[in-house]
C-alpha cells in the first residue's frame, strides 16, 4: 500500500514537470494561462466576447490577462470583438473588473458597464 502511494506521487510529480502543448490543453480541457497567445483555450470555445459601445462618446478600458495587460479603447457607438480575451477581465473606468466568457456580450450604456452570457 505504501509502495502503491509513493508510485502514484512520483507519477504525478513527473507528470506535472511534463511539458504540455496548446493542442494537448485543449484535448485535455484545461485551461492552465488563458490569454492573448492561447488560441486554443477551451474558454476560446464558442464565439469570443464582444463590447458594444451605446454612447455617444468614446472610452478606454483594459484588459488583463494572468499578468498582462493591455489598454485599448472602444469608439463611440461601436462594437468590437475581444477575440483571445476568453478567461481574462475586463475593466471600465470606476465599473468593477469582469471576468470575461466566450459568447459573452458587454455593453456600455451611460458609462456603466454590463456583461451577459448569450
Amino acid at each position: 500500500m505504501v509502495a502503491s502511494a509513493h508510485i502514484i506521487a512520483t507519477v504525478l510529480f513527473v507528470a506535472s514537470a511534463w511539458p504540455v502543448s496548446a493542442a494537448s490543453r485543449s484535448y485535455l480541457g484545461h485551461s492552465f494561462q488563458p490569454g492573448f497567445d492561447d488560441p486554443v483555450s477551451p474558454l476560446c470555445e464558442g464565439e469570443p466576447p464582444e463590447l458594444i459601445n451605446e454612447d455617444d462618446k468614446a472610452y478606454e478600458y483594459q484588459i488583463t490577462c494572468g499578468k498582462k495587460t493591455e489598454q485599448r479603447s472602444i469608439g463611440a457607438n461601436s462594437k468590437q470583438s475581444l477575440k483571445g480575451t476568453s478567461g481574462c477581465t475586463l475593466e471600465l473606468g470606476d465599473n468593477e473588473a469582469t471576468k470575461l466568457y466566450a459568447d459573452m456580450v458587454c455593453t456600455i450604456e451611460d458609462a456603466k458597464l454590463t456583461c451577459d452570457l448569450l
